[in-house]
């Protein structure tokens, strides 16, 4: 080793932070094996590894303040002392399945959904939006009747492709505010023509319309100006 010399005055003023890093700053770290000189490492080989360890497990609340315990050791008095075994969390080792109550609860739910289920197949066989779960929409939905809008409605436009049907009805005069002066486009299944398939609204008059070449990806129209 040589004697190094130097100044005082020439070292610059260390700020708390940067204190504070040289200090502290590795604290994640844990010093687990020196250099020696012996090992044959290079001075610039980190010796510095992280080490792991779990210290805490939360256990289900036990707690006056519902923290949990902390869990240093597996030892069966640990778990004796805490009563772990105690009621609070028994009710989560009950197999409910085998409960009278719950499996009567289970039978009944079911039914009331099979009801719903064939309630709602028959109910598509009725003319009329108002059912309007059982049709698709873009943005929205509005309860009307076809045969109001089709008496005060002019057909502008039609559209045929295999068994698909497009009608554009330009609305004149209705009760519903939301559609007056625009267009619906009522797509029909030919081999089933008594309830519409899809419908689409437009915020004009429609001159003219065709769809994307597999006829269900997309609807294009023509506006008057």
């Amino acid at each position: 080793m040589e004697i190094v010399q130097f100044d005082l005055l020439d070292h610059h003023l260390i700020c708390a932070y940067d204190f504070y890093v040289q200090m502290f700053g590795n604290t994640n770290y844990t010093q687990v094996q020196t250099q020696t000189g012996d090992d044959e490492l290079s001075c610039y080989v980190q010796t510095e590894e992280v080490d792991k360890e779990t210290v805490w497990t939360q256990i289900p609340y036990s707690g006056h303040q519902d923290w949990g315990i902390v869990n240093i050791s597996n030892d069966i008095d640990y778990h004796k002392h805490f009563d772990i075994d105690d009621c609070e969390i028994s009710f989560f080792k009950i197999d409910h399945f085998g409960m009278e109550k719950f499996r009567k609860f289970i039978s009944v739910a079911g039914q009331v959904f099979i009801d719903i289920m064939q309630l709602s197949s028959n109910c598509t066989t009725k003319l009329s939006l108002e059912y309007h779960t059982s049709f698709k929409f873009s943005t929205g939905y509005s309860k009307f009747l076809l045969g109001d809008l089709v008496n005060s409605a002019k057909v502008t436009s039609i559209f045929h492709w295999e068994n698909h049907l497009f009608v554009a009805f330009y609305i004149e005069q209705t009760s519903n505010d939301d559609i007056i002066s625009r267009n619906i486009i009522i797509e029909f299944d030919i081999c089933k023509p008594n309830i519409p398939q899809k419908i689409l609204l437009c915020e004009n008059e429609v001159k003219c319309l065709c769809t994307s070449p597999d006829g269900i990806s997309a609807v294009f129209v023509g506006l008057a100006s």
